[in-house]
């Protein structure tokens, strides 16, 4: 079994429905700021219905919809988990821009995708991508 299967076993429910509105959030946004490797995670086999059904929504296109579902089932959720990571992100940022050696650890992070997010933005801007 992989390194990756074997994560995507362990990783909670919660966390995969986290990661079905970030997808939602850089679908509808398509910011800078925005989690685009969200929409890779398996919702399918390890998600909620909730993320599936999202999942299936953004194939479709159905943005518009899937926003105002989002909006409806947890008002204001969308904007607090987009807010989270890029607050967090923004912080991690200027932590590496002072000093590039800086080594970033994030507790309980389920799927977060920031340190590929981010290392592979500095690796473009040939920087140090960051110790994570």
């Amino acid at each position: 079994m992989s390194s990756i299967l074997a994560a995507q076993r362990m990783v909670s429910r919660t966390s995969y429905d986290c990661a079905a509105v970030r997808a939602m959030v850089h679908a509808c946004n398509t910011s800078r700021q925005s989690d685009y490797l969200a929409q890779r995670f398996d919702y399918w086999r390890h998600g909620s219905v909730r993320a599936r059904f999202s999942a299936v929504l953004l194939k479709l296109g159905m943005r518009r919809l899937l926003r105002r579902l989002v909006s409806r089932v947890s008002p204001g959720g969308d904007v607090f988990l987009h807010a989270r990571q890029v607050v967090a992100d923004q912080l991690i940022r200027e932590a590496l821009d002072r000093e590039p050696e800086t080594q970033i650890v994030i507790l309980g992070a389920g799927l977060d995708t920031s340190a590929l997010r981010i290392g592979a933005e500095r690796r473009a801007d040939g920087r140090a991508p960051g110790r994570f």
